[in-house]
């Protein structure tokens, strides 16, 4: 499969290239692997005209250069420093970029992100736990006075809802599952709390109200780079791990009302 739809021309030189366009990892312009040393300042402007990609002086469309070597060739990418849209362009994504003409595994795709790690869109990319505990280092060091919460899921195309919300079946059901699951382990949960009941149906994989965070940044990671039972798909995946906060005065407990008011909201025959 060869998906090179652009030529970038600097001067008498030419190379190959295609567009890249993600919502979480942004926009960029690859060059094919070439043995050509080419150098540039770290921005560079370009200025597209039909499948003719020009690196200019003038253009508003400003690019931050990135270099990823391999085994002796390059692979140049330009990432798009602001917000810019260009529906006319042909552009592949994330899911098919490793397996067209670029030449890139999803491993060397992810290095050449690791380089970047801190993308157009304001995401992190980091390659190891080291830049990951340092990333994580800076975001909290500001907010002395806020609890931290991290998700990781194993794709970052996974939708940050509870599962319940997930399928309509589940949250038009959500009071029948909930009594039924009681009912079934009436013993153990009889004198249990809304939410009680509520966190041990979520231990079994029920579908719930509640959405699974952690305090640990480290059991984030881990929950990021873990592969779900039954997922036999052979290509990389791309874990996330979604860092939330709050005042520490607004964070409620297990006891509070408010917990127990929202919790309850699993028992109405409404669905809320």
């Amino acid at each position: 499969m060869n998906d090179y739809r652009y030529w970038l021309c600097m001067n008498e030189k030419k190379l190959r290239g295609c567009f890249f366009s993600d919502p979480d990892f942004g926009f960029y312009f690859f060059t094919e692997p070439t043995s050509l040393d080419l150098s540039w300042n770290r921005f560079v402007d370009l200025t597209i005209h039909q499948q003719k990609v020009t690196v200019c002086s003038n253009s508003t469309n400003h690019f931050e250069v990135y270099r990823l070597e391999q085994n002796g060739q390059k692979v140049y990418a330009f990432a798009l420093v602001e917000k810019w849209l260009m529906p006319t362009l042909q552009y592949l994504t994330f899911d098919d970029l490793s397996s067209s003409g670029i030449g890139l595994s999803s491993e060397e795709l992810l290095k050449l992100f690791a380089q970047i790690c801190i993308l157009p869109t304001g995401n992190f990319v980091v390659g190891n736990v080291q830049d990951y505990i340092t990333v994580v280092e800076r975001m909290i060091r500001p907010y002395p006075n806020q609890e931290f919460f991290f998700r990781g899921h194993y794709s970052y195309k996974y939708a940050l809802i509870p599962s319940l919300y997930r399928k309509k079946q589940y949250y038009e059901h959500e009071n029948f599952m909930y009594m039924d699951f009681k009912t079934q382990f009436y013993n153990e949960l009889s004198d249990k709390k809304y939410i009680e009941i509520l966190t041990t149906m979520q231990h079994y994989k029920m579908p719930t109200r509640l959405l699974d965070t952690t305090s640990n940044p480290l059991v984030a990671l881990y929950m990021a780079c873990d592969k779900p039972v039954g997922d036999k798909k052979g290509t990389l995946p791309i874990g996330e791990v979604i860092v939330m906060h709050e005042e520490r005065k607004n964070v409620k407990y297990s006891d509070s009302n408010a917990v127990t008011l929202l919790a309850s909201l699993a028992v109405l025959e409404t669905n809320y």
